[in-house]
Order: structure tokens, then sequence, then C-alpha cells
């Protein structure tokens, strides 16, 4: 589960510090026998020095207090130089990929970066795709062309039949040999960069392993795998016997199987095959990547709300247990019912809850080795 920053307990200097209280000491420290009152010299003369010292201790000084350690620090950008410092990075977005098929005069050429992209949404926006190969249309009338999103995120999916029209090159001419376009499948893989509360976990987790760990070993290759783009989740299961193949499974943000692109991603980060003197892993180990066999965890409940719409509710309880299935099989052997009733005692509205049950029965669900949870169903019924 992503750690979110903790509150920063303040120390003493910084207490009574209220505008207030800092004016009445300011006044209190002035002669008896003059006259203190509002609307005086004295008061309207110390005012604005207590205005301005207690921004500084009230704001000022508590944001950089906050900024000191990653537990605390609320600041994206300050958070980048925690982990900078660590040797981490902030995982960037991942653009969305797939294949738009076209309708054309025969023996067109499509070039590359090429662009297409949706229709316009209710607020006048589009997601646009540009052509990672060029294509030459065949003698029917037709290609198949690879495109990749313009810009990462999970915003970027998009489904069947919804990349319609053509945007042209990348001075806007646009080929009017082409009749029509459409994507026939789905287009997925993007992903949205690393959020902070995500960062400050990997930080915090280098800091508690740093000085125990060995390169090589299981909290390296989950480090190491952790560091792509995409990576949501990682089992790392060492060599048993002399072969030395470390098996690392993956789930991307989303919390599903990761894809081809990611698996590679991660395989290239750590063995470096392009540059041998900056490989991660040891010289004698053999890296083998896959995707999870996946187990679908279905979670139902009933529950008692207090000033709360059941549809936020769920939405707040889906992301939860999301985050929770993410961190499972590097963790734990089993989803736990404990845990699902902890995650909905913390769901905000919801006040009370029974009969809480996994796939249809009030059980822990266990996992065998490669195996990882994937969120299916939440039904939650308002007692």
């Amino acid at each position: 589960m992503a750690l979110e920053a903790e509150e920063l307990e303040l120390p003493d200097f910084l207490n009574n510090s209220s505008e207030e209280e800092i004016h009445e000491k300011m006044l209190s420290n002035l002669p008896e026998d003059i006259d203190k009152s509002e609307g005086g010299f004295p008061w309207d003369f110390t005012r604005p020095t207590a205005i301005e010292i207690a921004e500084l201790k009230e704001y000022v000084l508590v944001e950089v207090l906050k900024s000191l350690s990653p537990v605390t620090c609320e600041e994206s950008y300050l958070l980048d130089y925690h982990a900078d410092g660590r040797g981490l990075v902030r995982r960037e977005s991942v653009n969305a990929t797939g294949y738009v098929t076209v309708t054309a005069k025969a023996g067109l050429v499509i070039p590359l970066g090429y662009g297409f992209s949706t229709e316009a949404d209710d607020e006048g926006n589009t997601i646009d795709f540009v052509t990672t190969e060029e294509v030459t249309v065949d003698s029917l009338g037709n290609a198949k062309i690879p495109i990749e999103a313009a810009e990462g995120g999970s915003a970027s999916n998009v489904g069947v039949n919804t990349i319609v029209l053509h945007t042209g090159d990348e001075t806007g001419e646009l080929l009017d040999e082409i009749i029509s376009v459409t994507n026939e499948e789905a287009v997925t893989g993007g992903l949205d960069e690393e959020d902070d509360d995500t960062l400050r976990e990997r930080i915090v987790e280098y800091d508690r392993s740093h000085d125990i760990s060995y390169v090589g070993n299981v909290a390296d290759y989950k480090r190491w795998a952790l560091s792509v783009p995409g990576v949501g989740a990682v089992t790392v299961i060492p060599a048993k016997d002399d072969s030395g193949i470390i098996k690392i499974i993956l789930m991307d943000q989303n919390g599903v199987p990761a894809s081809k692109q990611i698996q590679d991603a991660v395989y290239d980060y750590i063995m470096r095959p392009d540059s041998e003197s900056d490989r991660l892993a040891p010289p004698n180990a053999v890296l083998e990547i896959t995707a999870p066999e996946t187990v679908v965890v279905n979670i139902s409940a009933v529950v008692y709300l207090r000033e709360a719409e059941i549809g936020d509710v769920q939405n707040d309880l889906k992301a939860a247990l999301q985050s929770y299935l993410l961190n499972v099989s590097s963790n734990d052997s089993a989803v736990r019912i404990s845990a699902i009733n902890s995650i909905l005692g913390a769901v905000s509205g919801i006040y009370d809850y029974d009969s809480v049950q996994i796939n249809g029965v009030s059980k822990n669900v266990d996992l065998e080795s490669g195996q990882m949870p994937v969120l299916g169903t939440v039904t939650i019924t308002e007692g």
C-alpha cells in the first residue's frame, strides 16, 4: 500500500505562534505606562511584525521541517530530490500503444509520425496518437499501422473504434487519399507517472534495507524492477539450484499482468545487454521475467454509512483494495480477511461493516508461488 505523508509533530518552539499570541507577547514587553490599545501607535506599529512572524513560524518553518524527511515531505519536487540522493528516480508515465486500420488509396505511404486522434469530448479535448513506423497501403486499400499516444498516462488508453480522425504530419498537412481510419482493438498500456505516495514508499524501503542489502539479493531485484516505468508490483523468486536463474514476476501500476514491453524494459534495466559495465545483476545471474498467473479476488460486504454516498465510498474502497493487492504477493502469501476489514474501517464514510467475504466465503485466499491477486468485483450493500 502506498505510503502517505505523515503529519509532522511540531517542536515546542513552534507552539503558541499565532498572530494574536505573538502580538500579545510583543505588547507585554513594552513599558506599562504607554497606551497599548488597538488603534494606538504602539499597537499599529507592532501588529505587522506579529503577522510576519506568525506566518514564518506557522507556515514557512513548518514546511521547511516537513521537507527534511521523505516521510513528512509533501512537495513533489522536494521528494524527487530525496529520491535522487538515493539513486532513485520517479517512474515516468508510459504511452499507450496499439494499431489503427486505415482505408486509403493503394500504394499510399503513410509516414512515420503521422497523426491520428479521437473525436473531441464535451470539453473539446482529444487524445492524439502518432505512427511509429512508415507503412504502405496494400493493393486492397488497407493498412494496419502501429501507433503510440502523443502523451503518456492512463488517459491515453482508449476503447475500440474511438480513433477515427487523422490529423496529419507535424506541419498539419493531411493525406487526402486517406478515406477512413479506426482502431479495431483497444489501445492499451498507458500508465500514469508515479505518484508521491508510491515514490515515498520506495524511498523509505530503500532506507530500511540500505545497510543490509547485498548486490543481487531479493530486495535488490525488487528495488531495481520497481525503478522501471509502469511496474506496480514485483515478486522475486531466487535461484533454487546451480542454474542461477532469478525469476521476477511483474504486475503493472493498474494491477494487471505487466505487458511484454514492461517485461523487456525491466530485463534491459537490470541486465544492460548493450552495456555490460552498467549491469546491475551479478555476473553469474540469469534473469527470467514473466507476468504472473492471476487470481481474481471479488470482495463483498455490508456497510453502514454516515454522511456519504455509496458510489463515492465504493470508488474509494476500490482504490484502497487495488493498492493493497499490488503489494500482497511481495509481502504475503494470502489475501487476508483481516486486511480487508482494516481497509473497510479506514474508508471515509464507513462507520461499521459486516458480512465481509472474499470470492463468496469468509476466509483468506492463499496464493501459490508465482500467483498474484487482481481485483475483480467490489460489491457493497448499504445496511
